[in-house]
């Protein structure tokens, strides 16, 4: 157990806790309003598989349809044995499936989600997203409160100690575990897996101060990362998601209604290179210099590179809970039967942040690169 010398903000071995007197201190309860109107009620149900679904114009998603669809994700496909999806988004589906109480057979689950470096590594690095939603949806297979059969509860056992290790294996001095955008999900994994760790494996309050620290100066101002921290600020983890009640939410948050004043003067222009290149089949590797506004985010760098060559730099795009997903570049598309995708990287070093939010500065080196996960 940690305790903060702060009144009202405590971690405790449930987890860091911030009660809203705290947060209304500390100056973010705007953030906390912003997490809110994205959606993210206590932002508990994730953008991909819903995890509960979520409520939807004061209703709520039938379970029945929702583990139908859940458990055709589950099923791998016959070929390349890749599942329908990514094994992050799968993880959420076991742990939609485990709230649910839908049909699931958790030895099933367990292999699935046992450790193999095809599922926990992305470009070569540990995915600590990926390990801690499969550490939340084992853990909920364990608490659920239906017996598992030895060999299974072994299984889960084993596999959670070993995504628990190589997550603590990435904290970072500062606290942050992975990179701060995955610390969210690293915090809620950790703060229910205390059986799992050793005696000072793992400093929470200094996890937390950083993540307190961060807010102010908008590092969670995208809905989605904003949703993986507040949980734990809210001493609950996604395994709190079955115990909600949509119905009883009051949802009298007040909205914010001022706009932002009008820019008085241009901002000043910034030059940066941007280059598209195929990093599995080498076809193509093409370069342009770009000018855009001081304050622009990647994705306008693309825009504009399109615009004056649409024939190097065409690109296509989803929109997904954290912006825009680049799907294709010169008519090349990501696939996930061949676990390929479009990486983001600044001279050199892959972004933790997509193309939506992350703000380009002069002289930089953007790339965007045909990769394999």
């Amino acid at each position: 157990v940690c305790l903060l010398p702060l009144p009202l903000l405590r971690c405790s071995s449930q987890g860091p806790s911030l009660l809203p007197a705290s947060l209304v201190a500390i100056g973010s309860s705007s953030w906390r309003r912003q997490a809110r109107e994205s959606g993210s009620q206590l932002s508990f149900w994730q953008g991909h598989s819903g995890v509960r679904g979520g409520c939807v114009g004061g209703w709520q998603v039938g379970a029945g349809a929702l583990c139908l669809w859940l458990t055709r994700g589950l099923s791998p496909t016959a070929i390349h044995g890749n599942p329908l999806t990514n094994f992050y988004q799968l993880s959420l589906d076991v742990l939609a499936l485990c709230q649910l109480n839908g049909r699931l057979s958790p030895a099933n689950a367990s292999a699935l989600l046992s450790p193999d470096h095809k599922k926990y590594y992305l470009g070569g690095q540990f995915s600590v997203d990926t390990a801690a939603v499969a550490v939340l949806a084992q853990i909920c297979l364990q608490t659920r409160g239906q017996p598992l059969p030895p060999k299974v509860h072994k299984k889960i056992r084993q596999n959670v100690q070993w995504l628990v290790d190589k997550i603590l294996a990435k904290k970072r001095r500062d606290g942050v575990i992975g990179n701060i955008y995955s610390t969210g999900l690293a915090m809620q994994a950790l703060s229910v897996s205390s059986s799992y760790l050793k005696p000072g494996a793992w400093n929470c309050l200094q996890t937390l101060h950083k993540v307190l620290d961060e807010i102010p100066q908008g590092t969670f101002k995208n809905p989605m990362a904003a949703s993986q921290i507040l949980p734990s600020l809210e001493n609950r983890t996604y395994l709190d998601v079955s115990r909600l009640n949509c119905s009883m939410d009051p949802d009298n948050l007040p909205l914010s209604t001022a706009r932002p004043a009008p820019p008085t003067s241009r901002p000043p222009s910034i030059s940066v290179t941007y280059t598209v290149a195929d990093g599995v089949n080498n076809t193509f590797n093409d370069s342009i210099s770009v000018t855009v506004p001081q304050g622009s985010v990647f994705f306008k760098v693309m825009e504009v590179a399109q615009d004056k060559d649409p024939s190097k730099f065409s690109f296509t795009y989803t929109q997904s809970s954290w912006g825009p997903y680049i799907t294709s570049v010169q008519g090349l598309q990501a696939d996930n039967n061949q676990r390929t995708y479009w990486q983001l990287l600044s001279d050199g070093i892959p972004l933790s942040q997509g193309a939506g939010d992350y703000v380009v500065s002069n002289s930089e080196r953007l790339e965007v690169k045909f990769s394999v996960y």
